[in-house]
């Protein structure tokens, strides 16, 4: 190629894919820390408090975390997790392979390998169900009248709070700071978007 001629799309070299970033971040905080990092669970909770370990418990518990699995809690907490996690995988097969697909093209054999033939036709079976399409149904008409949607992205209530809790102590003197906030300050703190601001129902909620 002639010098100064730039190289067409086709003549250029595939670009390299981007190597896995899943998991670096707890793997420097481990390091940092000497240990893995330990996940604390009040009673009657499901997540922890504390925002970064919520974060990593959702993402990466899979033996990369300190978890007490002799706690009742931290138990029941693990248990709601992984069955939260099956709903959601089941919702995407349903979405990918039988929402909008025609009776005879549905699947037949599992389209995962985690899942069995067997246990393939038996979800089919449940979603096929008129019942339980009924009751999908209502569950969908019930989400459609949520007025107050939260605005504290993939953290749940409970880490948001604690987050901005620190937060606004931070910002204040020592002598300042209180542990508990009331009923209208946490609702406007979890209906509150940075980009958007507070929703229209829930200004009209205050």
């Amino acid at each position: 190629m002639a010098p100064g001629v730039r190289a067409s799309p086709a003549q250029r070299a595939p670009r390299r894919p981007r190597p896995p970033t899943k998991g670096t971040h707890l793997d420097r905080m481990t390091k940092a820390m000497g240990r893995r990092m330990p996940i604390s669970i009040q009673e009657g909770k499901t997540r922890p408090h504390e925002p970064v370990q919520a974060a990593k418990f959702a993402s990466e518990a899979r033996g990369r975390l300190s978890i007490n699995y002799e706690d009742n809690a931290t138990k029941e907490a693990c248990t709601d997790m992984l069955r939260s996690g099956v709903r959601q995988m089941r919702y995407r097969l349903k979405k990918k392979y039988f929402i909008g697909i025609p009776a005879n093209e549905i699947r037949t054999s599992s389209p995962i390998a985690s899942m069995t033939d067997e246990k393939w036709r038996a979800l089919v079976a449940k979603w096929s169900d008129p019942k339980n399409m009924e009751s999908c149904e209502k569950n969908k008409k019930n989400r459609r009248k949520v007025k107050y949607h939260q605005a504290t992205g993939s953290r749940s209530y409970v880490a948001h709070l604690h987050a901005y809790k620190q937060n606004r102590n931070n910002a204040k003197p020592s002598s300042e700071q209180i542990d508990e906030f009331d009923a209208m300050e946490a609702f406007k703190s979890c209906h509150t978007s940075s980009k958007n601001g507070l929703s229209e129902p829930a200004r009209e909620a205050v």
